[in-house]
């Protein structure tokens, strides 16, 4: 049921990191660390490394609203809770973003905004599951 789901948010992520992430990042890293200078990164085998890494670091990123889902369906968090710590996303996002991508505010923005939307679609995706039984309503279930 979720796994045409998780298939789209997961090629999602790695066609954004693709087209608008990588892009821009390289284009970043070219200006700030011309050619001439960039001994290390010369070999097209660190420039495939450091790009496999950043698509596919955002193929998992976009699993997010999948992850909140499954949370709140089990009962491991309420949803009450996601909506609580939404300012914590946030700082979370942008410091995700840092880690993930070159050093510059543009790309970590590029990053981060989807994943406060992604966040959001979480929380609005949960909103639809049935209240969740108690654990504790003297009930044995089989």
């Amino acid at each position: 049921k979720f796994f045409p789901i998780s298939v789209l948010l997961f090629t999602s992520g790695v066609l954004f990191g693709y087209f608008v992430l990588c892009r821009y990042g390289f284009y970043f890293m070219l200006s700030v660390f011309p050619p001439e200078e960039l001994g290390v990164m010369a070999s097209i085998g660190k420039y495939l490394e450091l790009f496999q890494g950043v698509t596919l670091a955002l193929g998992a990123v976009f699993e997010i609203p999948l992850l909140m889902y499954g949370l709140v369906r089990f009962d491991l968090i309420q949803r009450a809770s996601f909506a609580k710590y939404r300012g914590h996303w946030v700082v979370g996002a942008f410091l995700i973003g840092g880690i993930l991508t070159p050093p510059d505010p543009f790309t970590q923005f590029m990053l981060a905004v989807p994943m406060i939307g992604l966040y959001e679609l979480g929380l609005l995706w949960t909103w639809f599951l049935p209240k969740p039984k108690s654990w504790n309503d003297g009930e044995v279930k089989a």
